[in-house]
Order: structure tokens, then C-alpha cells, then sequence
């Protein structure tokens, strides 16, 4: 937005840009907090959305990355990753769809997306696997157990023979296509 000259003070987050009249021409805000644990291939990445005085997108652009360099160099050379928000209405945004995602930067991508979508209002954006696994579904495979969350190891649930007391566990995986859930079972010797 070249005619933005100055920010104005900060309300919910987000900064008015002002021309160098003093004359409101848009807002600004990036994308942390609310981003800031939603985590692509290695990190978290912070971005910059530009608003017109309408309330539609401007532009989204990168301030910076925990990410792998090379997923992140990838995004930066795709335009269409980041025009998809170009021209959004602002309350739009906090309904991710199905973003663009950039090919050889998958989980980069889409966690810079859903980072978008969070600052926007969007709840659960940094929960990959948010269904919770239900007693019944372990009792398919392994009728004899019970289930304890795992402390230790967030995301996963021990399972344990009421008998035995062996530990086969459920384990959470992400996909690079999509999300997937496993359920491993290891005998006492983790095989």
C-alpha cells in the first residue's frame, strides 16, 4: 500500500495506516500471536495482512519463519499462494477452505494459511488432529483394554491390556497429503 506513510496506534491487534495527510488508507496486522503455535514442516511463521479501508485484503506477505528455508523459499516464488487472500473480505478470512498449498512445502504452506485464518478468528487451526479417539474404535482391535491419555507425550493415548499390562499405544502422524491417523500397536518388547 505505497500511500501509507505512518501506523497508527494498535486496536484489537490491528494497526490503521495513514496516508501523509493523517487520512486512514487500510490497516495492518500480522498474524502472531494467534499463530504462533501453529507449526509447519519445522516452525511456526508469522505474516503480515494489509487491509483496505473496505475491510478486503491487500496483500499477505511473509515477516518471517522458524520454517525450513527451502519450504519457505518455495512459497515466496508461488504468486498464487499468496494472491489467494487478495481482494478477501476480512471476515472471510477466518475460514480457511481449502488454501492453496505449494507442492514441496506442503505442511509449510498450509500452516502459514491456517496462521492466517487463526488471526482472523478461526478456533483449532494448530490442532492437526483435533478428533478425539473414542473407546469403541480401540475396543475394534484390541477388545481387552482400557485407555490413559499420556501426559509425557501430548496428542497420544496409552492403551493397556487389562490382563497383561502391556503398552500398545496410539500415535498421531501428519500426512504430506493429508492428515492421517495410525493406531500402532507394540508388544513389551516394542516390536
Amino acid at each position: 500500500m505505497p500511500e501509507a506513510v505512518k501506523l497508527d496506534e494498535e486496536r484489537d491487534g490491528f494497526h490503521e495506516l495513514l496516508d501523509a495527510g493523517g487520512n486512514p488508507c487500510g490497516w495492518v496486522t500480522g498474524t502472531f500471536s494467534q499463530a504462533s503455535n501453529i507449526h509447519g514442516y519445522n516452525g511456526p511463521s508469522e505474516l503480515l495482512v494489509v487491509l483496505d479501508t473496505a475491510g478486503k485484503v491487500r496483500a499477505v506477505r511473509l515477516i518471517e519463519s522458524a520454517d525450513t528455508a527451502g519450504h519457505v523459499d518455495k512459497i515466496l516464488a508461488d504468486g498464487e499462494f499468496w494472491a489467494q487472500w487478495t481482494g478477501r473480505e476480512e471476515a472471510e478470512l477466518s475460514d480457511p477452505g481449502r488454501p492453496r498449498i505449494v507442492s514441496g512445502a506442503t505442511l509449510t504452506s498450509e500452516a502459514m494459511a491456517c496462521g492466517v485464518a487463526a488471526r482472523c478468528g478461526a478456533t483449532g487451526m494448530d490442532e492437526w488432529f483435533n478428533r478425539k479417539i473414542e473407546p469403541a474404535t480401540v475396543a475394534r482391535w484390541f477388545p481387552q483394554t482400557c485407555m490413559l491419555p499420556d501426559s509425557a507425550r501430548p496428542g497420544r493415548v496409552s492403551i493397556y491390556q487389562e490382563s497383561a499390562r502391556a503398552s500398545p499405544w496410539i500415535g498421531w502422524v501428519r500426512g504430506f497429503v493429508r492428515s492421517a491417523c495410525a493406531i500402532m500397536s507394540l508388544d513389551l518388547a516394542a516390536r
